[in-house]
């Protein structure tokens, strides 16, 4: 995120795409204001030499509370960019929302390209107004997600906490 002060005033300007482990880094930020696991679990990833020794402890926090798992060959893919599924799963999984919900009627124009493993966390991120469709009610769970679409989804995950 930049910010520039020009003669037209504040403006916020972001373009580029989050980094898996500049996202883990927000959501353990994020962990530590919502009162999360204040210790850094075990990392047992098959690439964890690859995670950055400054992301490590928010990794192993996230990992801890359940927030992050991990593919399933075992890897932690730290560079690969976050797509808006994952987030998705995060963010219920951080809020520790309900996820049972109709994992076949979303409700998004695009429902039948939700991954499986996603369909009920992006159902519940929805319910309670994380997220929303893109242009034409498109949820478009493959694509990556921006620096903006992340600061959208923490703020209204704080005004989600906060109304509890």
């Amino acid at each position: 995120m930049v910010i520039i002060d020009d003669e037209k005033g504040m403006h916020f300007i972001m373009k580029r795409m989050l980094a898996k482990v500049n996202e883990i880094e927000i959501v353990g930020s994020f962990q530590e204001t919502t009162a999360a696991a204040e210790t850094a679990g075990e990392l047992s990833f098959s690439d964890e030499a690859n995670i950055g020794k400054w992301a490590k402890a928010a990794v192993g926090r996230a990992v801890q509370a359940g927030i992050i798992k991990g593919y399933a060959d075992g890897s932690f893919r730290p560079n690969a960019l976050l797509s808006r599924s994952e987030m998705a799963v995060m963010i219920v999984r951080l809020l520790a929302l309900d996820e049972a919900g109709e994992a076949g009627a979303i409700g998004f124009a695009d429902d039948e390209d939700i991954p499986t493993w996603a369909k009920r966390y992006v159902w519940a991120a929805k319910q309670h107004g994380l997220v929303q469709g893109m242009g034409a009610n498109q949820f478009a769970p493959a694509k990556s997600l921006t620096r903006a679409e992340a600061v959208v989804v923490l703020l209204r995950s704080l005004e989600n906490q906060s109304s509890k």
